[in-house]
């Protein structure tokens, strides 16, 4: 969970375009620290798997890694893809973008982790009405909750 903290205060700060890439980045990264937690501790053989052209090495292959072995939930494997588009959006159309562009908003209502948010009481959370801002707190609480806590919950694997 090192660096959350940073990461956020950095996160905020950032266009639209550098946060849609940056929470990406992050949570890919968080990902990838979840799976080497999760894989045997053989570090040349998880290393070929994860970096360069390894068969995990995209997010898209790790998000749906993740589910596949039960690491995540669907909910939040659903939340990493579209985190994942939004990012490809941003990515390959080089202007024009912003999280208030129709396509990256209805994108944005999409995510499970907001429309899961209660009170003390139990009630829905009205959701905060800037795309952006629902974006921002969708990273952070998918960082968080569907994979930092798994990380320091997860059992030491077995060299072999």
């Amino acid at each position: 969970m090192d660096g959350f903290a940073e990461f956020l205060q950095e996160f905020q700060r950032e266009t639209d375009r550098a946060a849609a890439v940056l929470g990406a980045a992050y949570l890919d990264s968080r990902l990838e620290a979840l799976l080497r937690e999760k894989f045997v501790a053989v570090p040349d053989f998880v290393a070929g798997l994860l970096t360069s052209q390894g068969g995990l090495s995209s997010f898209s292959a790790r998000i749906s890694l993740a589910y596949a072995v039960d690491l995540i939930s669907l909910r939040a494997a659903k939340d990493l893809h579209l985190i994942r588009r939004i990012r490809n959006d941003f990515a390959h159309q080089p202007q024009g973008l912003s999280f208030e562009t129709p396509h990256i908003a209805s994108r944005v209502d999409q995510f499970n982790v907001l429309q899961a948010l209660r009170d003390e009481s139990g009630r829905p959370i009205k959701p905060l009405p800037e795309p952006r801002r629902r974006f921002n707190v969708a990273v952070a609480i998918l960082i968080r909750t569907g994979i930092d806590i798994r990380i320091r919950d997860m059992p030491p694997c077995m060299t072999r």
